[in-house]
């Protein structure tokens, strides 16, 4: 991918100072935003799922093994 999507991207995911990045750092700013973002979405699913559990079904879930 070229600088100028990079760029691009990095604007709709409103990252700080993403105009005077190299690639490289710009290529890690984005998969550090994203992985940021995905952690928040599923920390809201699991959320969510915990309102709708039983106090014994959440301690399972969250003690649970995996």
């Amino acid at each position: 991918m070229d600088i100028e999507k990079l760029r691009t991207l990095a604007e709709e995911l409103k990252i700080k100072g993403f105009k005077k990045m190299e690639k490289d750092d710009l290529i890690y700013a984005i998969l550090d935003e994203e992985a940021r973002k995905t952690c928040i979405e599923n920390f809201e699913a699991i959320k969510s799922l915990a309102e709708l559990m039983a106090q014994e079904e959440l301690e399972d879930f969250i003690n649970a093994d995996y």
